[in-house]
C-alpha cells in the first residue's frame, strides 16, 4: 500500500493497493476542509485483474485506452469493461480513462 500525495497545500492523493495476484487497486482520495479541522475522504474505487489476453476493470469505464510508457496509445475502447491485451509485449503501461486517475500496469 502507497498513498502519493498531489503536493502542495492540499491533502488530496491516490491511495494503491498492490494485491498479490499481480493486479492494483487506485483510490483518488479527496480531502475536503472542515470549518472544525475535521476532513471527510472521498475514495474513487477502481481496481483491474489480468484474466490471461483481457484486462477486466471493477466498472465499466465511459472511455479506456491504454498508452506505452513512451505515450503512444496501442489499444482504446469507448463504454468499456475490459481492453484486450492479446499481442502486447510485456512491459509497463498507462491506462486512462474517464472517471479514473491514470493507473500503470505491469503486463508480464
Amino acid at each position: 500500500m502507497q498513498f502519493i500525495p498531489d503536493g502542495g497545500e492540499s491533502l488530496d492523493g491516490h491511495l494503491v493497493i498492490y494485491v498479490a495476484n499481480g493486479g492494483m487497486a487506485v483510490y483518488r482520495l479527496k480531502v475536503k476542509p472542515d470549518p472544525l479541522g475535521i476532513a471527510d475522504v472521498e475514495a474513487e474505487e477502481f481496481s483491474y485483474r489480468i484474466d490471461g489476453t483481457t484486462l477486466t476493470f471493477s466498472r465499466q469505464l465511459e472511455r479506456a485506452d491504454l498508452y506505452t510508457l513512451s505515450g503512444r496509445k496501442v489499444r482504446g475502447a469507448s463504454h468499456a469493461s475490459s481492453l484486450s491485451i492479446d499481442g502486447l509485449s510485456p512491459d509497463i503501461y498507462i491506462l486512462t480513462g474517464r472517471g479514473i486517475s491514470p493507473v500503470k500496469i505491469a503486463i508480464r
